[in-house]
């Protein structure tokens, strides 16, 4: 009896510890590890980049201190679908970005959406839109101590193309690690 108890117990507790790093207030995400995300919804038909091997569906990058021509606050955001050679891809650029803040889209360096179904189509003049960043940090999110920064954030936008023809985006959001 004592034994089956004994092992009872043994069984239960990578369970409960395992429950408890789910948990873990210290850890900045929810399920952990982070898990990326970028949405939105183009037209409305709804839209995510996708991977494959050799092709990350996602890349951002961040210079806080500026880099070389880049200004302090640099941040840019590029997706792709890569299911497909020619995908659907969306681009953002924004110089400033030191803390969470609301940026107006014709305040942003570059907004561009290129789509490619029926054939290839640029997208790069705003007519008018916002992204707010709600969290921007530089390193240490998803790895204590470590290199990896993170940036969350949401937008909507519309912008034309060089025929006047415009796209919609609208439920944009982003949780994605800096490099």
């Amino acid at each position: 009896m004592i034994i089956r108890r004994l092992l009872l117990i043994v069984l239960f507790i990578p369970i409960i510890s395992c429950r408890q790093d789910d948990n873990d207030d210290t850890k900045p995400c929810k399920p952990w590890p982070c898990q990326d995300e970028f949405r939105c919804v183009i037209d409305g038909t709804p839209w995510s980049p996708e991977s494959k091997p050799n092709c990350r569906e996602v890349e951002t990058y961040y210079y806080p201190e500026g880099y070389q021509s880049l200004k302090p606050g640099f941040l840019s955001i590029a997706t792709v679908n890569c299911a497909v050679h020619i995908g659907d891809r969306l681009y953002i650029v924004i110089n400033g970005v030191t803390e969470p803040s609301t940026f107006n889209l014709m305040d942003t360096n570059l907004v561009r959406v290129t789509r490619t179904d029926p054939g290839v189509v640029d997208y790069n003049m705003p007519v008018n839109g916002e992204i707010k960043i709600t969290l921007i940090q530089a390193d240490g999110y998803d790895e204590p101590g470590g290199q990896r920064g993170r940036v969350q954030g949401t937008f909507w936008m519309t912008l034309a193309n060089n025929k006047d023809d415009t796209i919609h985006l609208t439920e944009g959001a982003f949780d994605v690690p800096l490099r």
